[in-house]
């Protein structure tokens, strides 16, 4: 599904008004024509399964839905604070509660009714007992909602695509990344007279900024030389994106430097693993690296001078990547450039010889022709 589906049925959803007066004449699937369309869901057996579907507007503030992996169960509501009260022609025995990421169902959770009903309300009184699973890759998701009845006719009650954002809760705190998101979405909206739940979440991480420029200084400014938890989001809106940094707990949000998303510069074909946020002070090693910073089968080495080993870099949280003309550069934390491929650098950190001791999510998106030894990059990084 595309990013408009997905923020129409949002935008259809939120602005949706249902009065006592309303509710008791016949509804009609239909959208309101004079909001933004929501897709009218279609019976898998064909027929009209699904005959009514109001929506409350309370004006929900979370958006997208954060979800905690290892905590929470996908939510049953059409999204952070609104109630849906569906008719159905038959009763329903079952609701089928899906993520998925690119076209493909990632997780599902399956609610029995108590007892089948042809009316039900979202989010379910019915919860699922377990959550999802703690290895879930963060980031975002589509939802999907489908309703079946005993004999296994079925109907999409939903479809939101980007509707769910599954938080790290060790890295990322669940309320205070809320608060976060939350502020940052409300800036961008005042800061560029936009519909508040018109940009669409494209980026959300957890980083700990290197001072108080929380990664945007300005020029002839002096920040607080503070290590500052916080968050790095990315929103797009109608071919632009804008970035807006913020603390942990949302109270001090800065705006970065606003592109275009058809001419952003190209991402650096190459794997960037990055150590994992942690609360406070981060713990590093001290040991010292001094060597060429190579590319080789899309994985960054640094060759060590001193002998013939090869290190794979897993870097700081804060750092990253990017291409400038012919050049890869390494930024730090700060938004200054420490390091360049192909030539020399020196890095503190240590050594880690097997992979079981590399953080899950870089276990995780390894590559097979990234091997190791692997060398976990410290607080200093620079040219030779």
């Amino acid at each position: 599904m595309s990013r408009t589906r997905g923020l129409a049925a949002i935008l259809g959803f939120a602005v949706l008004m249902v009065v006592a007066a309303a509710c008791s004449q016949p509804q009609s699937a239909t959208p309101n024509p004079k909001v933004a369309p929501v897709d009218t869901p279609t019976a898998v057996d064909g027929g009209k399964l699904l005959e009514t579907c109001p929506v409350t507007e309370m004006g929900p503030r979370e958006n997208p839905v954060l979800v905690a992996r290892g905590i929470d169960p996908i939510p049953s509501g059409f999204d952070a604070g609104n109630h849906a009260y569906c008719t159905f022609a038959r009763p329903i025995s079952s609701v089928m509660l899906e993520l998925l990421r690119d076209g493909n169902s990632v997780v599902q959770q399956l609610i029995p009714m108590d007892e089948p009903t042809t009316d039900i309300k979202f989010p379910l009184s019915e919860t699922p007992a377990q959550p999802i699973g703690a290895d879930l890759d963060t980031g975002g998701y589509d939802h999907r909602i489908t309703a079946a009845t005993e004999d296994g006719e079925a109907v999409e009650v939903l479809f939101n695509a980007d509707a769910i954002w599954v938080l790290d809760p060790a890295s990322s705190p669940k309320d205070l990344a809320r608060r976060a998101m939350i502020a940052a979405r409300e800036a961008y909206a005042e800061a560029q007279a936009l519909p508040y739940f018109g940009p669409a979440l494209v980026a959300f991480e957890p980083v700990e900024w290197g001072d108080a420029s929380l990664g945007c200084p300005k020029p002839d400014v002096m920040y607080a030389q503070i290590v500052t938890p916080g968050f790095r989001l990315v929103f797009e809106y109608q071919g632009q994106r804008h970035e807006y940094h913020t603390v942990q707990d949302g109270s001090t949000v800065v705006e970065c430097e606003i592109t275009s998303a058809s001419t952003s510069p190209p991402e650096p074909p190459f794997f960037f693993p990055r150590q994992q946020p942690v609360a406070g002070i981060r713990e590093v090693m001290m040991a010292l690296l001094q060597g060429k910073l190579t590319a080789a089968d899309g994985c960054l080495y640094v060759d060590d001078s001193n002998s013939d080993t090869s290190y794979l870099l897993v870097w700081p949280p804060d750092f990253t990547l990017s291409m400038e003309a012919d050049a890869v550069l390494l930024f730090n934390g700060a938004g200054e450039v420490v390091a360049r491929v192909g030539e020399e650098v020196r890095l503190s950190g240590g050594e880690v010889k097997s992979v079981r001791y590399l953080d899950e999510l870089v276990r995780q998106s390894l590559p097979a022709d990234c091997p190791g030894p692997y060398w976990i990059v410290g607080d200093v990084v620079g040219p030779a």
